[in-house]
């Protein structure tokens, strides 16, 4: 099931866990697809996005992880 508006300048999002959502009916959907006025900005958008939550934070310099201790 699914709204496209228009069908050209359609993008398609896939989830990596199927996301619960609700249309007429609550469903999961595993893909969504969008039609967009400017769908290449939407996927640069999209992409710095994901590589901005992917990149992790430096530690500070002289500080090291902490370990855990072992029960024992």
């Amino acid at each position: 099931m699914g709204l496209i508006g228009a069908y050209v300048n359609i993008v398609e999002g896939r989830f990596k866990e199927p996301q619960r959502v609700r249309m007429f009916l609550p469903m999961t959907c595993r893909r969504l697809y969008l039609s967009l006025e400017e769908p290449q900005d939407f996927i640069t958008a999209l992409r710095e996005a994901t590589a901005a939550e992917a990149t992790p934070e430096p530690a500070p310099a002289g500080t090291r992880p902490r370990r855990r201790r072992r029960a024992g």
